[in-house]
């Protein structure tokens, strides 16, 4: 039963992304100007390295990558 669901949901996101591909002929870029994967926007390209979105990496005992000066210190 499982394989007959994943199979018709692989039909049917197949079928949604055709759609997709023939409806771009109706936007502003045309045809065959559309973003991959089928129905997502393409990512927001920052324009210098300070606009990127800052992730603290930690372990139980340190913080990595604090700020553009710091590589290691100790978590408090």
């Amino acid at each position: 039963f499982n394989q007959v669901e994943i199979d018709e949901t692989t039909q049917n996101i197949k079928t949604y992304g055709e759609t997709i591909e023939q409806s771009s002929c109706y936007t502003l870029e045309g045809c065959g100007h559309i973003p991959w994967p089928v129905g997502v926007p393409p990512p927001f390209k920052p324009p210098t390295r300070f606009d990127v979105l800052r992730w603290d990496y930690f372990n139980e005992t340190h913080i990595y990558l604090k700020n553009d000066n710091d590589v290691i210190d100790p978590l408090k």
